[in-house]
C-alpha cells in the first residue's frame, strides 16, 4: 500500500464526492436559520464569571450546532477546501483579504493613510507573493485578472477601516470571540493552497515539471514576505520561517500531485486530477486540515513554531551540521584573528 493509499483511506470516496455536491442553497430553511443563531453566538460572546461555566456554554453550541447543523457549518467549511483545487470561495478570500488589511493596520498604526492601506497592503500583505512568483514564471500575473480579488481586497478595506465603531478590527483582533478563529482558519486555507495552486499552473503551463513548480510554490509563499523585507516593512526572520514552511508544504504536495502523475507510469493515479496536477481531494483535505488546526492552535497559545520550520532550522543550522562542516572544510574556513586561511 502507497502513502497515497493511505491518505485516501482517512476519507472515504463516498464523502469526498458529497462534499464535491454540496450545495448550502439546497439545505432546509430551519438550518439557515439555526446557522444564523450559531453566527450571532460567534460575533457577540456572551460573559460569565465562571470559566467553566463558559466552556460548558460553548461546548453545548457548538457540539449541538456540529450535530444537527452539519449542512451549513462543517460540511461547507470542508467542502471549501475541496472547491480550491478549481476555484477561489468567497470563504477564502474575504477572510484573506480582512487579516491582510488587519496586518498593515497593525504595523502601520490606526492614523496611516487610508490610500495608502489601499494601495500598499495589497501588494505587501494581500497577492505579493502570487505576483511575485506569476512574474519570475514568466506566467500571466492573475492577481489582478481575477474577479473576486479586488472587490474582495477593497471590501475587507472599508471593513477594517470603515466599519461602524470600529467593530470589524475590533471584533477580530479580541482573542475570546471564534469570529477570529472563523477568519484565520480561512486566511490558513489560503497560505497553505496558494502554493499549491501555483505548482499546479506551473506544472501546467510549463515543461519544466521539477524546479519550476517547487519554486512557484515556494514564492507564492514567501514573496510578500521577501517585498516586506526589501521595502523595510518586513523581516528576515518572517522570510526564514516562510522557506522551510512553504517548501515543506510543497515537496509533499509537488511530490504526490506532480511527480507520481509524470514519473509513476502504470499507477493507478484515477484520482490524482493529473490532466490538472491539482492533486487528489484526499491529499488536500489533508494537507489543509493539519496547517488550519496547527493554525489555530498557535493562535490559541496552546503550541507555537511549525513542524517544518523546526526541522528546517535542524538541518541547517544546527551544531552537528556547523561541526561537519567545519570537520570536512566544507565552504568557507576562518583562521586566527577571523582572517580567511
Amino acid at each position: 500500500m502507497s502513502i497515497n493509499d493511505v491518505i485516501l483511506s482517512v476519507f472515504p470516496a463516498d464523502f469526498l464526492d458529497l462534499l464535491v455536491r454540496h450545495d448550502v442553497g439546497s439545505v432546509p430553511i430551519w438550518q439557515c436559520v439555526g446557522a444564523f443563531y450559531l453566527a450571532s453566538l460567534l460575533c457577540l460572546k456572551p460573559k460569565y464569571g465562571s470559566s467553566r461555566i463558559d466552556a460548558i456554554f460553548w461546548g453545548a453550541n457548538l457540539g449541538l450546532s456540529a450535530y444537527f447543523l452539519a449542512e451549513v457549518t462543517w460540511i461547507p467549511f470542508l467542502a471549501t477546501i475541496i472547491h480550491t483545487r478549481t476555484s477561489y470561495p468567497y470563504l477564502v478570500v474575504i477572510s484573506h483579504c480582512i487579516s491582510a488589511n488587519i496586518s498593515y493596520r497593525v504595523r502601520h498604526g490606526d492614523q496611516t493613510d487610508r490610500l495608502r492601506a489601499l494601495l500598499f497592503g495589497f501588494f505587501l500583505y494581500g497577492f505579493g507573493g502570487s505576483i511575485v512568483s506569476d512574474v519570475l514564471l514568466g506566467l500571466p500575473v492573475t492577481a489582478l485578472a481575477h474577479y473576486r480579488i479586488i472587490p474582495c481586497h477593497i471590501l475587507g478595506w472599508y471593513l477594517v477601516w470603515f466599519s461602524p465603531m470600529d467593530w470589524v478590527f475590533k471584533t477580530i483582533r479580541r482573542r475570546d470571540l471564534a469570529i477570529r478563529f472563523l477568519i484565520g482558519a480561512g486566511e490558513a486555507i489560503d497560505a497553505v493552497t496558494t502554493p499549491m495552486g501555483r505548482i499546479a499552473r506551473a506544472s501546467r503551463e510549463l515543461p519544466n515539471k521539477v524546479t519550476a513548480p517547487l519554486a512557484a510554490g515556494l514564492f507564492a509563499g514567501i514573496g510578500g514576505a521577501i517585498v516586506r523585507f526589501l521595502t523595510g516593512d518586513g523581516t528576515y526572520l518572517a522570510v526564514q520561517a516562510g522557506f522551510f514552511k512553504t517548501m515543506g508544504y510543497s515537496l509533499i504536495f509537488w511530490w504526490f500531485a506532480v511527480y507520481q502523475c509524470d514519473s509513476l507510469i502504470g499507477t493507478d493515479f484515477s484520482n490524482n486530477h493529473c490532466s490538472s496536477y491539482t492533486g487528489s481531494d484526499s491529499l488536500r483535505m489533508t494537507i489543509v486540515l493539519f496547517h488550519v488546526v496547527w493554525g489555530l492552535l498557535c493562535d490559541g497559545d496552546w503550541v507555537s513554531g511549525h513542524p517544518f520550520i523546526w526541522l528546517g532550522e535542524k538541518l541547517l543550522y544546527s551544531d552537528n551540521v556547523g561541526t561537519i562542516a567545519s570537520t570536512f572544510r566544507f565552504g568557507p574556513t576562518t583562521g586566527k584573528g577571523g582572517k580567511e586561511d
